[in-house]
């Protein structure tokens, strides 16, 4: 039987404004071309002679006219929500597919026939005069038996809405896709989505048959096709909404703690030093990481030079050594600081009216490091500003130190140290930029206890203040909030050292980096000066020590902000949000489309055990879901963990792969910054698969394809730095394009040779204001050849092209929507809170409607599809005890043939008997109820009070009439009536509860039972079939259910309630419970696989999962009545 052959009937002279409206598949996810069904259909309308025109908010795929309103993931209340965005187009056609999502994961199965009538009414409403194509769900292997009951509900409303005169067609998917046609559990394979362009194209015609198609109502609407739509500046602003609640754990405030460590090194000199005495960062020879680098103990001499103690990394300090810094400077100007970012402390000299002179740090010989002079790096301030006003410190947290002034009443303000080079200076590429007031007086007095110290090890310079005793008052310096600003968000923690106790000490108090270990920031130290006596000229003698006191403070270093990542970690074609501690460890939350919503919502999925900074999500081999690679700093090998989500049962497992980079090698590391990261994996060629992207501080990224495990292609360098010079722009500019404020996103515009353009752009973020600049990937080069040194060609876009909602830091670019592009989103630090302007195209085309091909080409659609029909007679049969009997479920008493004992009840309220009002396929057929409350797998083979099922079943040959059937067997075996007895409703001992458990435990490990279960069912397949085959029927269908967990056991909020005389329902006992009942339900789908197997299924006997129906049914729910739960509870009503 063919679905459609050319009937007589012409196209009309009016154009076909067709809207597709549902989610992924309408927008042709995993489809060659990206278009799926769409372009086939077209082509297929404009060859009969129609003029078309397909309309929506969203443009996929290869194809001119490439409008539609397909969002990956919605269900379908969201699909009903997006469909307000294209009634403006007053489209005449209407095609909807839409449930698929609501089935897979499980949301409101039964009132999908309610809320699709919603939109159906408000579609007709909108548009009177509009045809709607209702599509039946396609086949699904991940919830066969959902699908099947939304699909069920489509049938009622088509035949209900048919009968009532209104313009409606069926595209009936479901019966004539096969599972065979899917490449997932959802999404057609090529020739999938052509069958179902097939059955779109036989419901249009059917449409026009019966008269339906008019032209459209508004004909002043130009008739458009999609082209591409660039992203422009402040467009998304009326599709903005809250996105995330504030997940996510921070580290708590600081907590200051200290280990006395005494004293650990004397110096002897005539006269006093501690003024000439600091801590800086000049060798590291031990080649730590900027995170564990160790400060040495520097001397500057007043006329004498300058003198290191080179830290031992042991918290001792080698031999004294005389440095040379090029620079004459007194002690009391001397300070310490990295000026260029490479991790080691600069030499710099404040004179005595605040001008910064510095010699640069170029490392180390022999343990000596060797200095540059370059000069004065920034005038003197002027004013009534001079040496005693300047504090130096890194506010902003990329590793560079700043210039900072207080004022008398202990406000600062700073000018960040900007650009890429050697200073902050138009000779070595760099600026400053002014950053305001960052900090307000506190009205603590004296200016000169204010000290910028990194008292926590985030390398951000909190905010001290020292008292005459050495006393500590302070601020931790935290990633603040803010457009335009990068005013940090300063948390008192008050004080933190408790002082030496001694007037004076003040100026004998240093902090620095002494001992190796777990960074917890600097240690505190007294230099303690004992006389010995006069010297032979006269002056004092004294033996100066370090008395240090070790950090071993926590807290205030990480915010729930910090640890926001997003990837498409389920294959839904959305980015989903993980959120990952600083250990390593990953959540998920998975993006559902109903902001601010997750499902699920915050399962561990992961613990890498490493740190965070090395976790990249991306995905490797190219399957549509984000893997776990973990990066090693310093070679840039990583290893992949492939995502393993399994979509039916909602868990994720790994497969753990090792080492797969290659030679690729990375060595950039990251810096100290949360997203100095020097190594990334994005698809620059839009194969699907992350490609390896080795950036350095500047912005040059390097590269290699990702060719598979191993294979990693070379391609030098695939981006230049755009290190020009800002150092004449505003404050609200950012110099150069550091690693920092740069991204690699998810297409911003979609190229015009994309599908929905797969190649990752490059973007800029300002870092005060977060506006974002865009460079877009125009491809690979050919072979050999090079633009501006790359061997891919970008194309930086005129001006800013998202509008800055933050400072760019906060600022993150995923995919949220769906649609393949960088929506913009913005985290506030602290909270997590977050907030997203979508990424989307205005409704309708912008531009003329265009063909893909010559319309007098046939597109050579299937025309030999034959819809699957149920099995004529459909009658069916129920197996099974009492979870099929209904005991519980409106149990009056049911007389038929099968009513032979008063032992055996079978209530109306069971499924099988609901499954005669079930559906329109089931109107008329008969049900052969063969289910006994109480039975055993024995009772199916073997006469007890009863006939054997089976037997009766075989014997009286209902099988002739029967193409299906049902079953619900294994739970008495195990004993679960006793357990009721001893451990629910009636309490003797302890021990016979106990008994009973361990019997059914047993039991549920046992092959035995395994294959008790498996026979079963083969059995009931073998005397089907063979009898049904004899008499010229084909096929028979066996759908097993599941057992379900009656409780609910995540708390001990039921812990004092029982049963009758039953014990109590402790919060072990019921998660003991509930693990039977899950193991249980593992053997069974365990033994139908078996049994699959063995008959060559695999559909010949499918599991029907019931247990997640009584989700928010369970007994003991919080904030539940018992009268809510699904259970049969003793001495209450059915």
């Amino acid at each position: 039987m063919a679905l459609w052959k050319p009937g007589p009937r012409a196209a009309e002279s009016f154009t076909l404004r067709i809207l597709p409206l549902g989610a992924s598949i309408t927008e042709g996810y995993l489809s060659s071309d990206g278009t799926g069904y769409r372009k086939l259909l077209r082509a297929q309308l404009r060859h009969a002679g129609w003029k078309v025109n397909m309309v929506g908010s969203m443009a996929h795929g290869h194809m001119s006219d490439k409008n539609h309103e397909g969002h990956r993931g919605y269900i379908i209340d969201e699909v009903a929500n997006e469909a307000r965005k294209s009634v403006g187009s007053r489209p005449n056609v209407i095609l909807i597919n839409a449930g698929t999502n609501d089935a897979t994961r499980n949301i409101n199965i039964d009132t999908a026939e309610q809320r699709m009538d919603a939109l159906l009414d408000y579609l007709y409403s909108s548009i009177p005069g509009t045809t709607i194509i209702l599509s039946s769900l396609l086949p699904n292997t991940g919830a066969p038996a959902r699908v099947s009951r939304i699909n069920h509900q489509y049938y009622k409303i088509y035949i209900r809405r048919r009968d009532a005169g209104q313009k409606i067609v069926l595209a009936d998917m479901a019966n004539t896709l096969q599972v065979t046609d899917l490449q997932d559990d959802t999404h057609p394979t090529d020739a999938g989505y052509r069958k179902m362009a097939t059955v779109w194209w036989n419901a249009i015609q059917t449409a026009h048959e019966r008269g339906f198609l008019s032209a459209p109502d508004d004909p002043e609407i130009d008739e458009k096709a999609a082209s591409n739509c660039e992203k422009e500046y402040g467009s998304g602003q009326d599709h903005y909404a809250q996105t995330q609640r504030g997940s996510g754990a921070d580290d708590g405030e600081y907590q200051h703690s200290a280990e006395n460590m005494g004293r650990i090194l004397k110096i002897t000199t005539v006269g006093d030093i501690h003024g000439e005495l600091n801590f800086a960062q000049l060798v590291n020879v031990w080649n730590a990481p900027r995170e564990g680098a160790l400060d040495d103990l520097v001397w500057s001499r007043e006329g004498l030079g300058t003198f290191m103690f080179a830290n031992k990394n042991d918290g001792n300090f080698d031999s004294l050594i005389e440095i040379d810094v090029k620079d004459g400077c007194k002690p009391q100007g001397v300070r310490w600081g990295d000026v260029n970012g490479n991790g080691l402390d600069d030499f710099i000299c404040i004179g005595p009216e605040g001008a910064m002179y510095v010699s640069i740090n170029r490392g180390s010989i022999d343990g000596i490091p060797m200095f540059e002079y370059i000069g004065l790096v920034r005038a003197a301030p002027g004013g009534d500003m001079a040496q005693i006003n300047v504090k130096l410190g890194d506010i902003d947290d990329d590793g560079r130190i700043d210039y900072c002034l207080i004022a008398g009443n202990g406000d600062i303000r700073c000018w960040r140290n900007g650009g890429q080079g050697e200073a902050p200076t138009s000779e070595y590429g760099g600026y400053w930029q002014d950053l305001g007031v960052v900090f307000t007086g506190k009205g603590m007095g004296d200016i000169t206890g204010v000290r910028f110290v990194d008292i926590n090890g985030d390398f951000r310079s909190d905010w001290l203040w020292l008292d005459n005793t050495g006393k500590v008052t302070t601020y931790i310096n935290n990633r603040g909030t803010g457009k335009g600003t990068l005013i940090p968000d300063w948390v008192s923690v008050g004080t933190t050292h408790a002082g030496i106790g001694v007037e004076g000490a003040k100026a004998r108090i240093k902090f620095g980096n002494i001992y190796p270990g777990n960074r917890n920031g600097a240690d505190y130290v007294y230099i303690e000066s004992d006389q010995r006596g006069p010297s032979t000229g006269g002056a004092p003698v004294y033996d100066h020590h370090l008395h240090v006191w070790r950090n071993t403070g926590s807290g205030g270093t990480q915010l729930k902000g910090d640890g926001v990542f997003y990837c498409d970690m389920r294959g839904t074609g959305a980015d989903d949000y993980v959120w990952v501690s600083s250990a390593g460890e990953g959540y998920l939350y998975g993006n559902i489309h109903s902001p601010p919503r997750w499902d699920p919502e915050g399962p561990k999925i992961f613990e890498a055990g490493v740190d965070r900074k090395a976790i990249r999500l991306a995905d490797f081999d190219g399957d549509g879901k984000c893997d776990l690679w973990l990066v090693d700093r310093m070679t840039g090998a990583a290893e992949v963990w492939i995502n393993k989500w399994d979509t039916g049962s909602g868990r994720m497992s790994w497969d753990k792969r090792g080492v797969v980079t290659g030679n690729a090698r990375c060595t950039e590391g990251w810096g100290v910054g949360l997203y100095d990261l020097g190594l990334r994996f994005h698809d620059i060629n839009g194969d699907g698969r992350a490609d390896y992207l080795c950036m350095e501080p500047n912005g040059r990224t390097t590269g290699a394809l990702n060719l598979g495990e191993n294979n990693f292609k070379d391609m030098g360098q695939v981006k230049r730095s755009e290190g020009y010079d800002r150092a004449t722009l505003t404050r609200s500019s950012v110099g150069g394009c550091k690693r920092q404020v740069t991204h690699w996103v998810s297409p911003v515009v979609p190229s015009d040779d994309s599908v929905g353009d797969k190649l990752v752009d490059f973007l800029w973020v300002d870092k005060f204001n977060g506006d974002t600049w865009v460079w877009r990937n125009e491809g690979q080069m050919p072979e050999g050849e090079l633009v501006s040194g790359s061997t891919f060609r970008w194309t930086k876009l005129e001006g800013p092209r998202y509008q800055g909602a933050d400072r760019g830091a906060n600022m993150h670019f995923p995919n949220l929507g769906g649609l393949g592009r960088a929506d913009f989103h913005q985290v506030i630090p602290r909270t997590n809170v977050a907030y997203t302007w979508f990424n989307v195209c205005p409704g309708g085309g912008t531009g003329p409607a265009q063909d893909d091909q010559d319309p007098s080409v046939d597109p050579q659609l299937p025309t030999d599809l034959a819809p699957r029909r149920w099995p004529t007679p459909h009658n069916y049969i129920s197996f099974g005890d009492s979870y099929s009997a209904g005991i519980g479920a409106n149990c009056g008493w049911i007389y038929d043939k099968f009513d032979q004992s008063g032992s055996c009840r079978r209530c109306e309220g069971s499924y099988p008997w609901q499954l005669l009002t079930a559906g329109l396929e089931l109107q008329g057929v008969e049900l052969n109820f063969v289910s006994c409350s109480g039975a055993e797998t024995v009772d199916l083979y073997e006469p007890r009070e009863r006939r054997a099922q089976l037997l009766w079943i075989y014997e009286d040959h209902y099988y002739i009439q029967s193409g299906w059937g049902t079953l619900s067997i294994g739970g008495n075996d195990l004993g679960f009536s006793t357990i009721a007895t001893w451990c629910l409703f009636v309490y003797v001992s302890n021990s016979w509860c106990q008994d009973a458990i361990r019997n059914a435990e047993t039991k549920l490990e046992s092959p035995e039972f395994h294959d008790t279960l498996k026979r079963v069912y083969q059995d009931i397949l073998l005397d089907a079939m063979g009898e049904r085959e004899w008499n010229g029927q084909k096929g028979f269908l066996l759908m097993v259910t599941g057992y379900m967990q009656f409780f609910y056991d995540k708390d001990d909020g039921c812990d004092h309630t029982y049963f009758l005389t039953g014990t109590y329902l402790t919060q072990a006992l019921r998660q003991r419970l509930n693990a039977m009942v899950i193991k249980l339900n593992e053997v069974i789908q365990s033994a139908i696989r078996a049994a699959n197997d063995w008959g060559g299924g695999p559909y010949n006997i499918v599991y029907f999962d019931g247990d997640r129906l009584f989700e928010g049914h369970r007994f003991c729910e919080p904030g539940r009545d018992y009268r809510d739960s699904w259970f049969l509870l003793p001495n209450r009503e059915d």
